[in-house]
C-alpha cells in the first residue's frame, strides 16, 4: 500500500492526494474507482448497522439533512483551506462551526480526503485529517455531523475506526491516536472525543462480520 502513496513529511502543509482514486455519486448510488476499476466496498457500507425502519426514516428525510450536510462540509473545507465560501441559509450553523475553539489548536492537512484498503477493496473519505499546531507529530481524525437543532451523538466508533485503519495502511509513518466528532446545528455545537484503539477494534470486528455475511451468500 505505501508504495502507491506519496509519503507525508512534517514540513509539508498538506497530505498529497492519493493518485488514481476517484469518488462517484449518482442519485443515491455512490462509490469509488481506483485507476478506472471499481472498488467494491466502502467504509459506509461496512459500518452501516441501521435496521430497515431507521433506513426508511433516513431516506424520507434526506431532502432536509443532505443539503445542510453538504453545505456545512463544503464551507468548512473552504474555511480550512483559507478560501471563501457562501453558507446561504445555513449561515448560523457554519458560523458556529468556523468559530469553534478547536481551530485555534488544530489545523487541517487533509479535507474530504479519499483513502483505500486495496487488498480488501475498501475505500472511504475522511472529513478531516488534522495535526496539532504546536506538535506536528500529533495527527487526528475528525468527522463532522450536522443536526437540525438539538445536538446528539450516535455511535460513530466503527466509522472513525475505519478511517484510522485506512490511514494506517496508506500512511504507516503517521501515528494516529486522537479522534473526535464535531456536531453542529443552527443553535449549538459540541464535540465528542473517542478512544482511537476502541474505534479501531470495533471497525475491524465490523469488517470481519461484513465479509463473513458475504461468504454466506
Amino acid at each position: 500500500m505505501k508504495d502507491l502513496v506519496t509519503p507525508y513529511k512534517q514540513k509539508d502543509r498538506w497530505l498529497p492526494e492519493i493518485q488514481g482514486i476517484e469518488k462517484y455519486q449518482k442519485n443515491n448510488s455512490r462509490g469509488y474507482f481506483y485507476k478506472g476499476k471499481l472498488i467494491p466496498y466502502s467504509i459506509t457500507q461496512i459500518t452501516d448497522t441501521r435496521n430497515a425502519f431507521v433506513k426508511k426514516v433516513h431516506e424520507d428525510t434526506q431532502k432536509d439533512w443532505e443539503p445542510r450536510g453538504n453545505t456545512a462540509h463544503y464551507c468548512l473545507e473552504q474555511y480550512l483551506k483559507g478560501k471563501s465560501y457562501d453558507p446561504g441559509e445555513y449561515k448560523p450553523l457554519v458560523n458556529r462551526l468556523v468559530n469553534y475553539w478547536i481551530w485555534q489548536e488544530w489545523e487541517a492537512i487533509g479535507c474530504e480526503y479519499k483513502l483505500f484498503d486495496l487488498k480488501r477493496g475498501i475505500a472511504g473519505t475522511a472529513d478531516m485529517i488534522l495535526r496539532h499546531k504546536k506538535d506536528h507529530t500529533r495527527i487526528a481524525i475528525a468527522d463532522l455531523k450536522t443536526k437540525k437543532d438539538k445536538i446528539t451523538f450516535q455511535d460513530y466508533k466503527a466509522q472513525i475506526g475505519g478511517y484510522i485503519n485506512l490511514m494506517n495502511l496508506c500512511y504507516p509513518e503517521l501515528i494516529i491516536e486522537e479522534c473526535f466528532v464535531i456536531a453542529a446545528s443552527n443553535t449549538a455545537i459540541d464535540m465528542r472525543v473517542y478512544d482511537w484503539n476502541e474505534c479501531l477494534d470495533i471497525y475491524e470486528n465490523q469488517r470481519r462480520l461484513f465479509f463473513d455475511r458475504l461468504e454466506v451468500f
